[in-house]
């Protein structure tokens, strides 16, 4: 994002400051004798080493002062270096030559770097940004910094002193950002979900973040026990688990790709169903969201679903989740279906409610 100097249009020959509107960091270009330039972002905006000049394409004396046109293309150049920001497109162009089509990654392809000849591939093209779009983000980023400062409580062992509150009421706000539904209760709240806003969740990293914050309390030194979490003591600390698979079970909510950037999670997450921190939820969502994460279901899977049965009881939402995993899209899937009925009906019958006819 281009920081306005007082709300006022940008123009041709102006200075300006480019802000990343989701970490509100500074493009920055440092430059010392007998080092490379350096491209980087910074929270100091005044350093004169975050003020760029934007130019036209073509040199053009009658363009300067008149207004940027938006979607125009432009030339940046770095104000005190006098460098010019261009597409590394040796490095794109690598990339594509020896990188395998399954590995290939976006965030590849966003090298750039500074030249001091402007030439082709000095030609940027400025693309404006929707308001909702510039919303989203602003939430995203106050959203991660109030959960971020909660996990390193929690890493710190603050159990009983950590900013609950503030943690759910950020997620809350990222609930009611996900899904078009109208229900003003968090929890209960249900509708189609918002595409872009789950794209953003997983590109910001807000789906790992929220992991994080279900797995502080368990790792490291002075751990929880997963038991602990029942303790009346550690009320806030269950609840605000709990609302972090809430959101993380909108976010998979029919879309493959952030179901199988959570799939990375799913040995984790077994951990912790059973605990009544509404995981299995996520997890049927997360498989309901993509029949490729079905498929690599195995014994071990269902087995720990088993055990869940035989030390928690028969709860409905066990036998629900294995049924998610025998049907996908009112698709069958076979291989699922023989699992579940070799370890469950015929090896584990004592577990299924008897009924009379």
């Amino acid at each position: 994002m281009l920081k306005y100097v007082i709300g006022r249009p940008i123009s041709y020959s102006g200075q300006y400051r480019i802000k990343h509107v989701s970490t509100g960091e500074y493009l920055m270009l440092e430059k010392r004798p007998g080092i490379p330039a350096t491209l980087s972002c910074t929270e100091q905006y005044l350093l004169p080493e975050t003020i760029f000049c934007i130019h036209t394409l073509l040199e053009n004396a009658a363009h300067q002062g008149l207004d940027v046109e938006r979607n125009a293309f432009v030339r940046i150049q770095h104000l005190r270096t006098g460098l010019w920001l261009q597409a590394d497109s040796a490095f794109v162009q690598e990339a594509c030559d020896t990188t395998p089509f399954s590995e290939l990654d976006v965030n590849n392809f966003a090298k750039a770097i500074f030249v001091s000849v402007c030439g082709d591939n000095c030609a940027i093209r400025l693309v404006d940004v929707p308001a909702e779009t510039r919303w989203r983000l602003q939430l995203i980023r106050g959203v991660t910094e109030v959960i971020a400062s909660v996990i390193d409580q929690l890493r710190k062992r603050e159990f009983h002193t950590a900013r609950y509150d503030r943690a759910m009421n950020a997620m809350s706000l990222l609930i009611f950002a996900v899904t078009e539904g109208t229900d003003p209760n968090p929890w209960d709240r249900r509708g189609q979900p918002v595409p872009e806003m789950q794209m953003l969740l997983r590109e910001q990293k807000v789906i790992d973040l929220l992991m994080d914050l279900a797995a502080a309390p368990f790792h490291g030194d002075n751990a929880l026990g997963i038991g602990d979490i029942h303790l009346s003591e550690y009320n806030n600390l269950r609840q605000t688990i709990r609302m972090a698979y809430v959101v993380l079970q909108h976010s998979v909510r029919s879309n493959t790709k952030n179901a199988l950037h959570l799939s990375r999670y799913f040995p984790f997450m077994l951990e912790q169903i059973g605990q009544d921190l509404y995981v299995g939820t996520a997890v049927m969502e997360m498989f309901s969201a993509n029949r490729l994460l079905l498929r690599h279901i195995n014994e071990q899977h269902i087995d720990m679903f088993i055990d869940l049965i035989r030390l928690q009881g028969k709860y409905a939402r066990y036998v629900n989740f294995l049924r998610s995993l025998c049907v996908q899209n009112e698709l069958t899937i076979p291989r699922n279906q023989d699992l579940i009925c070799e370890r469950l009906i015929r090896q584990r019958p004592e577990l299924l409610v008897l009924l009379k006819v």
